[in-house]
C-alpha cells in the first residue's frame, strides 16, 4: 500500500480495506483490485494488471501498469495512505437548505434534491450525487471533489468547492 507517482506525474493510491485492495487517483473513485499472484494485482474489468517491483533491500518501490495496448510505470512516493472519509446520512430537511443555484467565477452549479439524494450539476453537464461527510460537507466522488456550504452573517449561503487542488467560492443566488 502507498502512494505512487506515474510517468505522467499523476498519482495513484493503492490501499487495503476490509474488502481487499483498491486503487484510486487522488480525490477520485476507488476501483477494486484482486490478487493474481504474489506482487501482482489486477482489475476485474478488462485485461489490466499491476506488477510490483522491489529494490535491493526487498521493499516494494514501484509498479508497472499494463493493459493490452499500454504500459506505464510508477515509483512509490510514500507508504502513507490518506484516510478514507466516512460518509453519513443526513435528514432530508437538512439537505433541503442547500438546494439552489450557486454562482462561481466562471461557472454555475445547480444543487437539487431528488429521492432523498442531494445532487450537484455543473452548467451543461450531468448531475452528480453528493455523499455527506458532515452536516454541511460533501464528497463528489465521481470527480474527486469536495463541496461545503456555510451560512453567512447576512443569511446567504456560500459554497466552497475543492477540485484538483483548487478552491472556488460561490454564493447561492436569491430566488
Amino acid at each position: 500500500t502507498g502512494i505512487y507517482e506515474l510517468d505522467s506525474g499523476d498519482k495513484r493510491i493503492i490501499a487495503k480495506n476490509e474488502n481487499g485492495f483498491y486503487i484510486k487517483a487522488e480525490g477520485g473513485q476507488s476501483k477494486m483490485l484482486y490478487v493474481k499472484e504474489e506482487y501482482c494485482l489486477y482489475y476485474k474489468e478488462g485485461y489490466r494488471q499491476i506488477n510490483f517491483s522491489k529494490n535491493a533491500a526487498g521493499k516494494i518501490d514501484g509498479f508497472v501498469y499494463k493493459n493490452r495496448r499500454y504500459k506505464s510505470s510508477a515509483k512509490k512516493v510514500t507508504d502513507e495512505v490518506p484516510e478514507e472519509k466516512n460518509t453519513i446520512q443526513l435528514e432530508v430537511a437538512a439537505m433541503e437548505s442547500f438546494v439552489g443555484t450557486y454562482e462561481f467565477e466562471p461557472f454555475t452549479l445547480f444543487v437539487t434534491l431528488e429521492e432523498k439524494t442531494l445532487l450537484v450539476q455543473p452548467e451543461g453537464s450531468n448531475k452528480l450525487p453528493l455523499a455527506a461527510t458532515a452536516s454541511n460537507a460533501f464528497l463528489i466522488e465521481e470527480i474527486g471533489a469536495e463541496i461545503s456550504f456555510d451560512t453567512l452573517s447576512n443569511k446567504d449561503i456560500e459554497a466552497t468547492l475543492l477540485l484538483e487542488g483548487d478552491e472556488f467560492k460561490g454564493l447561492r443566488l436569491k430566488e
